[in-house]
């Protein structure tokens, strides 16, 4: 006993809220609260008529304390109680429909149905749009770098002649690049090939000396 009258007291109050900002000229008969029309059907909608030559029909959805505008049915209806409503096949399917009389411009000047169901094969998609940021990095600019390494190489002989030092030295240069690579530089070959002749002559000279004296 005690659901049905909390039932009875949550219906009473979504009626209440949907016609919180409503009159009380030209009640609605149907479409009741809670009723199911089917879309692309056709419906005849019903009021008490109390006021008014003509009057204005409008579908509303949502919130029944906020309801927003899908379509004007008629603005100019001949105030006789009711309307054949062609239902429009293309409305998607929902539970929280609701129609606005409207007799006048005044505040008070309109009156609601409950929020009733209309049944339809179309069904209502909410579309969500995502945006994926982009970070764009600047260019980054990478240059080859040279590594230049040289090494002295030196050959000294020393030949004694008649009491006079002489001394020949020999010099090479090895370049090597940043990649481990060493290329010899021009002239080396000769360089080590005349530092051998002179070591040949050197020792030959040193010979000599030793064999004079």
């Amino acid at each position: 006993m005690k659901f049905f009258a909390t039932a009875f007291a949550a219906a009473a109050f979504l009626i209440s809220a949907v016609s919180a900002t409503a009159g009380t000229e030209n009640p609605f008969i149907a479409p009741t609260t809670g009723e199911v029309l089917v879309a692309g059907s056709t419906y005849k909608v019903e009021w008490k008529v109390t006021k008014g030559e003509t009057v204005k029909l409008t579908l509303l959805k949502g919130l029944s304390t906020n309801l927003d505008t899908v379509k004007v049915l008629d603005a100019k209806v001949p105030n006789t109680g009711s309307y054949t409503w062609k239902i429009d096949a293309k409305l998607p399917k929902r539970k929280d429909y609701a129609l606005e009389i409207r007799h006048g411009e005044g505040e008070f000047d309109n009156n609601y149905t409950g929020q009733f169901v209309i049944d339809s094969d179309v069904v209502e998609t909410t579309t969500t749009t995502s945006t994926k940021a982009t970070t764009t990095s600047a260019p980054t600019m990478t240059g080859n770098s040279t590594r230049t390494s040289t090494t002295m190489a030196t050959t000294t002989g020393t030949a004694k002649t008649n009491g006079t030092v002489t001394s020949a030295t020999l010099s090479s240069t090895k370049t090597g690049g940043a990649n481990s690579t060493n290329t010899p530089a021009p002239g080396n070959a000769a360089g080590r090939s005349f530092g051998a002749s002179v070591s040949a002559v050197l020792v030959i000279a040193l010979g000599a000396v030793a064999f004079l004296g």
